[in-house]
């Protein structure tokens, strides 16, 4: 039996190393404690794929504040209606695209681009940021 520790994450920030007391999976109030402690060392925090495996909802991406980008074109899908929304919610991270140098075969590729949604992908399209007034 014995002393069971606590388990922690440890994550960086510049040349500091800090431990997480809790899982980086865990509510919203602890992921904003991570987001507080990046934006407080002056670093530039994404939110990457947020709709891969449904990891963030739009209601936690409504609740979370001082992320700077929210990464909206990316191979797994586009979600400029998710970001139209935030927009709308006086919140203002700027719009991200990313491939995260998967590169695939050209048959692989292909096979990829049979799908029923559009991605950025598919060919250029072009998006209006436009300040919705309250």
């Amino acid at each position: 039996m014995g002393n069971q520790s606590e388990e922690t994450t440890s994550f960086s920030v510049g040349s500091q190393a800090e431990s997480d007391p809790f899982p980086f999976y865990a509510s919203v109030s602890n992921i904003q404690w991570m987001i507080d402690r990046f934006s407080e060392q002056g670093s530039f925090v994404a939110i990457n794929r947020p709709k891969l495996n449904f990891s963030f909802s739009e209601e936690m991406l409504k609740k979370l504040g001082r992320y700077d980008a929210l990464e909206i074109f990316s191979p797994s899908g586009d979600h400029t209606e998710l970001w139209d929304r935030i927009l709308n919610e006086e919140k203002f991270p700027h719009c991200k695209a990313s491939d995260d140098l998967h590169y695939l075969p050209k048959e692989e590729y292909e096979k990829v681009k049979v799908r029923s949604y559009f991605t950025m992908r598919d060919g250029f399209r072009f998006c209006i940021v436009r300040k919705v007034n309250p």
